[in-house]
């Protein structure tokens, strides 16, 4: 699925670069298998109503931060996240200080087992979830995460086993790889399934606003500018699909 997510960033960035001018903020070949990733998936009865290809997450915003995407093929959705200490921290509490770099640099993390972990990323949709911590090798030993090899791709990263979740990022304590079929009313459960890449979305932005910029010097008003306008951007997308999911069941979000 990373490779799918990183491909969709590669297709979608060459088609607008045009229009939006600049660099990739991410270089592709540092993209797969070096951050903590999520894996979230749902299956839905087969039928002639489920079948087609759609793709969440596929805005403005995708270009700047191609850290969240889902699809649905046929009736099989799938979510992948990926972002530094993303799992980690939701297994974990952590103190995440984080200083954006600039185009040609890595944003620099300062993490600390134990403190504020700042704001949590929870599911609406009640699906299946798996995550992965990648990290520098020496974390896992400090946050007490178990390891499982050192990253082939990556030097001085490991990667730690794949652990089932649930919707509020907490390790299950029932390990299980089944994918159970959804029962109930399927339009509106896709629905919230495309809510949940925005809201990722949502939080990733949020936390990249609440970085410290002063490795950034000229670029950091740029910067701050085009996360608030794909914040922006979200929120109206949120707004629409909260709208759909309304129409679908009747039901109101708070």
């Amino acid at each position: 699925m990373d490779k799918v997510r990183v491909g969709m960033w590669l297709w979608l960035y060459e088609c607008l670069q045009q229009g939006r001018g600049g660099s990739p903020k991410f270089w592709i070949q540092n993209r797969i298998a070096q951050k903590d990733r999520l894996l979230v998936l749902r299956r839905y009865p087969k039928g002639a109503n489920m079948r087609g290809l759609a793709f969440w997450g596929l805005a403005g915003y995708f270009i700047g931060l191609p850290s969240a995407f889902g699809l649905l093929a046929n009736n099989i959705a799938l979510i992948s996240v990926s972002s530094e200490f993303f799992v980690a921290r939701h297994i974990r509490t952590l103190n995440i200080k984080r200083v954006l770099g600039g185009d040609q640099e890595p944003d620099y993390f300062d993490v600390q087992l134990g403190g504020n972990s700042g704001p949590l990323f929870n599911l609406l949709s009640g699906a299946t979830v798996f995550g992965q911590c990648i990290m520098p090798k020496d974390s896992f030993s400090e946050f007490g995460i178990p390891v499982v090899s050192e990253s082939t791709a990556h030097k001085g990263l490991s990667e730690g086993e794949i652990v089932s979740l649930n919707n509020r990022l907490v390790e299950s304590p029932v390990s299980s790889k089944i994918v159970p079929e959804f029962k109930g009313n399927v339009a509106a459960n896709v629905t919230l399934m495309e809510l949940d890449v925005i809201r990722a979305f949502q939080y990733l932005l949020a936390d990249v606003l609440r970085a410290g910029t002063p490795r950034l010097l000229t670029p950091a008003t740029t910067t701050m500018s085009n996360v608030a306008e794909s914040q922006a951007e979200a929120s109206m997308h949120e707004l629409a699909i909260r709208y759909k999911y309304e129409q679908l069941t009747g039901l109101k979000f708070r």
